[in-house]
């Protein structure tokens, strides 16, 4: 097995957050180094993805429904290209919202962009970006793991990274990071930090 360094993988992530009248936008763009056709199946063959995100099911294909049963989620494929782009339609804490997720291939590997959209609601006015940003950023570093040779094992690696790392610390890094970039979307500083403590609370 193989341990990436959550160092590296943190610093590799860029993180943006998007604000407008009636939708906020969380992005995130990371690259990995395997070819686009590997990153591309972990992204969409439910026996990868529940070996570093969840227990998929439902009619993959564009217009089936689709379900993530260990992580409450449900929702819609509205549009497949493979080894491109996915765009889902997703549910989770009643609250339903928009996925888009980008695959481009280049020369030392592939990179992978989230887009994740949502109305404003209470729960951004309550927790910001940091309750959508860390989730996707800690799936991301469970796909590093994934495809850094441990498939089959991804779970043990985490949980090893989360031992000698401190699960803690790492999350509270990443609502740190997040409170940065809605300071830098426009958020006044206050509001920005207390959205991030409601978030660091709810997620533990």
């Amino acid at each position: 097995m193989s341990i990436p360094d959550p160092t590296e993988r943190f610093e590799r992530v860029d993180r943006h957050v998007k604000d407008n009248e009636k939708t906020h936008v969380v992005m995130l763009a990371t690259h990995y180094t395997n070819p686009i056709a590997e990153v591309w199946d972990s992204l969409t063959e439910p026996q990868r993805l529940a070996d570093w995100f969840g227990t998929v099911t439902g009619e993959l294909r564009t217009g089936g429904s689709f379900a993530v049963e260990d992580r409450g989620v449900t929702g819609t494929i509205q549009y497949c290209d493979r080894h491109r782009a996915l765009q889902l339609e997703w549910t989770e804490a009643e609250r339903t919202g928009k996925v888009a997720v980008a695959v481009t291939t280049g020369v030392t590997g592939t990179s992978v962009t989230v887009r994740h959209t949502v109305a404003d609601d209470q729960r951004w006015g309550q927790y910001g970006p940091a309750e959508l940003g860390v989730a996707w950023d800690e799936a991301l570093a469970a796909l590093d793991v994934h495809l850094s040779g441990n498939i089959g094992h991804t779970r043990e690696v985490l949980e090893q990274i989360h031992a000698e790392q401190g699960k803690d610390a790492l999350r509270g890094r990443l609502v740190e990071a997040w409170r940065q970039e809605h300071v830098a979307a426009g958020a006044e500083e206050d509001d920005a930090r207390q959205r991030s403590e409601a978030a660091a609370r709810l997620l533990g």
